[in-house]
């Protein structure tokens, strides 16, 4: 699952523009009601209620759901404060929430804001699909000084890790033979790394732009993959991301510190999951639609799984 993340670039750029797009109009609503400052404390108090149901054993996780709680907390005091008055006022909330909220204390204060602004945000889900056939072309015309541009301008991420430490490549990708489903190993402990999936996105984009630079920079890019022409795929990526900002998950998914339950969340919250409980640092337990309602029905109703990376 988690390779999704990078086999779809598109499409994962569509997913968070379209969250991005949805905060935008939240901080841009000029005022905020009496109602809306009802309907605020009320997703507060289920965020609440969410928090203190949700257990588990893992360490890291532990310490999120007691920062989760914390913030919480401090929301509450916020919402206590007569918020009606200040010029912009969801504006002012989520500044003050960057601020003093850890990451898991803002990413439940979003959806607590979107909750409560779903005529402005529910169209948004028109928009979270992609074609990706469209980024398969490759303009041979490009100068090579351009795409150097480029890659320091969108991947400086990748260019500042020195590839060549142990601990910066410990791990690999690979489809595993019995389950045919993508699996970690262990660079210099285990065999197979000649299986590796192209999933390093951050070597290969430092391998080219090396190349690149060793290369006439008023060439094309054309002549330079006649040349090279393994660099045809990154070349490909670096290209569609010039316009897809929020594609690539920018971290070095070989280095030995990687978790991979980070990209599981990522993409399980997407699909509406709560109450992540890591069993170890490759899969993760959740509830999926704890506690909401069957469509015209009164009873609740959770759904529980697991998921691998």
């Amino acid at each position: 699952m988690a390779p999704f993340l990078v086999r779809h670039p598109m499409l994962i750029n569509n997913w968070l523009l379209a969250r991005e797009e949805a905060l935008v109009r939240v901080r841009n609503r000029p005022n905020l009601t009496l109602q809306d400052h009802s309907n605020l404390k009320d997703e507060l108090k289920r965020a609440q209620r969410n928090a203190r149901n949700w257990i588990s054993e893992h360490p890291i996780q532990l310490q999120k759901i007691a920062d989760l709680q914390t913030d919480l907390g401090k929301v509450e005091a916020l919402l206590c404060q007569d918020l009606i008055q200040n010029a912009q006022p969801w504006n002012h909330v989520w500044i003050w929430a960057e601020t003093n909220l850890t990451l898991e204390g803002q990413e439940a204060f979003l959806a607590i804001l979107l909750e409560c602004n779903g005529p402005l945000v529910d169209g948004l889900a028109d928009c979270m699909d992609a074609n990706e056939h469209l980024g398969t072309v490759i303009d041979g015309s490009i100068p090579l000084f351009k795409i150097i541009h480029m890659i320091e301008h969108q991947y400086a991420w990748a260019l500042n890790v020195d590839y060549n430490l142990n601990a910066a490549s410990a791990r690999f990708w690979y489809v595993s033979e019995e389950k045919l489903e993508p699996r970690l190993g262990e660079r210099f402990e285990e065999p197979g790394q000649e299986l590796e999936l192209p999933l390093d996105i951050g070597r290969m984009v430092a391998l080219f732009y090396s190349a690149l630079c060793e290369f006439d920079p008023a060439a094309v890019l054309a002549d330079f993959l006649r040349s090279q022409p393994t660099h045809r795929y990154i070349a490909r990526r670096v290209l569609m991301m010039n316009n897809h900002p929020y594609g690539e998950v920018q971290d070095n998914l070989i280095d030995q510190s990687m978790m991979p339950i980070d990209l599981l969340r990522c993409k399980l919250s997407f699909f509406g999951a709560t109450h992540f409980d890591p069993r170890s640092d490759r899969w993760v337990r959740i509830s999926l639609f704890k506690g909401q309602d069957y469509p015209n029905f009164d009873h609740q109703v959770t759904v529980s799984g697991s998921h691998n990376a």
